[in-house]
């Protein structure tokens, strides 16, 4: 697997608050289909990103940024969360469940020291089968301690998706809770586009 593009967007994210790219193996994309997008919450917008082949829904004021390997930072209107959004269409991402993908994410998060976390478990209720993994650690660059939540959504034999939410570690996760449940129901896959 190519980890390099998931991990520039890590950090992409990381550094600012203070993921990933999207790769392909060619042969998931042609048979995948496109998800409905859902419905927006009046006030939110829709965000598409067609290289790494989602859709998933804003909250008002939250702004995006793509990069340049497929992926897309989105930050809250207060910019002290940002989400790192991206798709992996290749061997790992096509095969390993949701909670092994985490895992090994995790493991080749660099630039981050005291990394300590918990075990991922199972998120119900959204689309794709789906993991939660959180973690803290001291952004090396910016000497912030940060709260990190990485969350995998799997359509099985297609990809998976991952959002690596930073925040500081002395913001309380209820600011943003709301706002990122319907974030992740409103998450859905569609084949991307070169």
């Amino acid at each position: 697997m190519r980890w390099r593009p998931l991990l520039v967007g890590l950090l992409l994210a990381a550094a600012p608050a203070g993921c990933g790219g999207s790769s392909s193996s060619g042969d998931a994309s042609t048979r995948e289909t496109t998800d409905p997008p859902a419905r927006v919450l009046r006030g939110w917008k829709r965000l598409i990103n067609h290289t790494a082949g989602f859709s998933l829904s804003l909250p008002p004021g939250w702004t995006t940024r793509r990069s340049g390997e497929g992926s897309t930072l989105v930050r809250s209107k207060d910019r002290a969360l940002a989400v790192a959004v991206s798709a992996d269409r290749s061997g790992d991402g096509v095969n390993d469940s949701a909670k092994t993908y985490l895992e090994r994410t995790l493991r080749n998060l660099h630039g981050y020291r005291h990394l300590r976390s918990g075990g991922a478990a199972p998120v119900r209720g959204l689309r794709y089968p789906a993991a939660r993994l959180n973690a803290t650690g001291t952004f090396a660059r910016t000497r912030v301690r940060q709260a990190i939540t990485l969350y995998a959504l799997h359509r099985p034999g297609l990809a998976i998706y991952t959002l690596a939410v930073f925040r500081s570690a002395a913001t309380p996760a209820a600011r943003y809770d709301p706002y990122l449940r319907v974030v992740l129901r409103s998450f859905r896959g569609r084949p991307a586009r070169a």
